[in-house]
């Protein structure tokens, strides 16, 4: 996810030096990176730091590193979510079956942080890019909630540790080339 900062503030670029400097051809995109703490929080966080050098620290959003101290972090993810282009969902090995002490599924939770982004971005027209981590199957419509169901349907891509360099540019060059959702 990303806040609403322009790459184009010359300052902030130089401040950066030049892994931060983007090619004229690149446009700027927000970037909204949801996850569960409980499951891939490491991989949220290099995603967030590799796109923030290609992207810009302001157009990329990861709550536990964006959000102030003090801040309402209810309206601040939902408004981020809102302002986003992209919403990646980086999803692991244990995203779907995270549960709760009473043994049910915390994304079944309509209350589920995760659930509650990935809806607010669907309904707000953010483009939404599962981001399959390692050997994380893929998903399926049958095994999410009804009102993130669509999910299953977004092409994917896929983060492995031993190749994150290469994937994550891929990723980044597959964004800035994409066209912006029409809302």
């Amino acid at each position: 996810s990303g806040a609403s900062a322009t790459l184009n503030d010359s300052a902030r670029e130089a401040d950066r030096g030049p892994r931060a400097q983007r090619p004229d051809n690149e446009r700027t995109i927000r970037i909204f990176v949801n996850y569960r703490s409980e499951d891939e929080q490491g991989m949220a966080l290099l995603v967030k730091r590799e796109l923030s050098i290609r992207l810009g620290e302001d157009n990329v959003f990861l709550d536990s590193r964006t959000i102030p101290a003090g801040d309402d972090f209810a309206r601040q993810l939902l408004q981020q979510v809102r302002g986003s282009d992209v919403l990646l969902a980086i999803i692991g090995p244990r995203w779907l079956t995270t549960s709760l002490p009473t043994g049910e599924r915390m994304i079944d939770q309509e209350t589920d942080w995760v659930r509650r982004e990935i809806v607010e971005a669907l309904a707000g027209g953010v483009r939404v890019v599962p981001v399959l981590v390692g050997d994380t199957e893929r998903l399926t419509d049958a095994i999410l909630p009804d009102d993130i169901a669509y999910v299953a349907k977004c092409q994917y891509r896929r983060l492995r540790y031993e190749n994150f360099e290469s994937d994550v540019a891929r990723l980044a060059d597959e964004l800035v080339k994409q066209p912006r959702p029409a809302r």
